[in-house]
């Protein structure tokens, strides 16, 4: 009986450590374009639609975070604490995109990210006090 019970809370406790969270399994290697930038100069206030030119792609893996920000490409890194994102040390190609490119801004944006939630194929990461980033996954 005392086995019975031991091999019961172990297989418990090893299933719950071993699963992912949801949003987290949902999270991980997808690639996540995004759609709709707030708060960024160059588009109208009323308009925050990633124009379809602009190549703003994040990927994050288990051990980092890639992507494309216009005609360059970045990697850094990244921590997720409950609902909180933060990114740090991103590094990123130097190509000119032009005078247009949202690129700088979308990295900007990142570095300053405070909180993401994902839902039904959708990543928002609330960054800079409140402002939005909404993806999609491709």
């Amino acid at each position: 009986m005392k086995h019975s019970i031991l091999l019961i809370f172990l297989i418990l406790t090893f299933t719950s450590c071993s699963q992912p969270d949801q949003a987290s399994n949902e999270l991980y290697n997808q690639e996540w374009h995004l759609e709709i930038f707030e708060e960024v100069a160059g588009l109208p206030a009323s308009a925050h639609q990633v124009p379809q030119d602009e190549r703003l792609i994040l990927v994050l893996n288990d051990t980092a975070a890639t992507g494309i920000a216009d005609c360059n490409s970045f990697q850094g890194n990244y921590k997720l604490e409950g609902e909180r994102i933060s990114f740090s040390n991103i590094a990123v190609t130097e190509m000119d995109c032009g005078d247009n490119s949202l690129g700088a801004q979308f990295l900007q944006a990142l570095r300053t990210s405070e909180k993401f939630s994902v839902r039904d194929g959708t990543l928002r990461i609330r960054y800079n006090k409140g402002k939005q980033l909404v993806f999609r996954k491709d």
